[in-house]
């Protein structure tokens, strides 16, 4: 969601699943003084704002990691509460993720996932690890440009947070989440217990098995 206008902020903004972006860095505060509350079942929420605005924020997430101006907190039931001065009007900012993470931050900042807590682009087979194994956070591991003359199998895994892989459809991957949503090559599943399995187009050279246990897979063809 982008905003251009303090006139234009509605809210509440909410989502059940997935990521949410609320882009506020056009908006012009000058004299207003405007509430906004953003939240998101399970997943990430993010929201930018301006750097010469007065922010008054509580940024809360019941399994996750919530991160804002620079603070960060992870784990269960953590909050930011916090005061940011400004010469531009005030904005008071409620954020909520139940299971995922939230991220509040100034212009400047990345609204996408290559904002993320691990990023790694693998183009030779000798740069590419048997296991990747996270606890909390965002990871963006790219196979997009991987050539392989044998077969592997690699295996992702996170507590919570957001697993993406960019990938070719030579692929064959198996994706499991307990709760969130899954995202294969156009196949999704979401809620509780989620799996996804697409197999290769082609001869399979690559297969990923990737598990999570709350938050959000993506796996698509760059």
């Amino acid at each position: 969601v982008t905003v251009e206008s303090a006139s234009q902020i509605a809210g509440p903004y909410e989502l059940a699943i997935g990521e949410l972006v609320i882009d506020l860095r056009s908006v012009d505060f000058s004299g207003e003084w405007v509430e906004l509350d953003a939240s998101v079942g399970i997943g990430s929420l993010r929201v930018l704002v301006p750097e010469d605005v007065e922010v008054e924020l509580t940024a809360q997430v019941g399994i996750g990691d919530v991160q804002a101006f620079g603070s960060s907190r992870s784990g269960f039931a953590r909050e930011i509460d916090t005061f940011r001065a400004g010469e531009a009007g005030r904005l008071v900012l409620d954020a909520e993720t139940f299971i995922g993470e939230v991220r509040v931050s100034t212009q400047g900042a990345t609204t996408t996932s290559t904002s993320t807590d691990f990023v790694q682009r693998i183009t030779t087979p000798a740069q590419l690890d048997d296991s990747y194994e996270f606890e909390v956070g965002d990871v963006r591991l790219d196979l997009s440009e991987l050539v392989l003359r044998t077969p592997r199998t690699v295996r992702i895994s996170s507590g919570i947070g957001r697993i993406e892989v960019p990938s070719r459809e030579t692929t064959t991957v198996y994706a499991r989440s307990d709760i969130g949503r899954v995202a294969v090559f156009g196949q999704e599943d979401d809620g509780f217990d989620n799996s996804v399995e697409v197999p290769a187009t082609g001869q399979a050279l690559l297969t990923l098995d990737i598990e999570l246990d709350a938050g959000e897979i993506i796996v698509e063809e760059r």
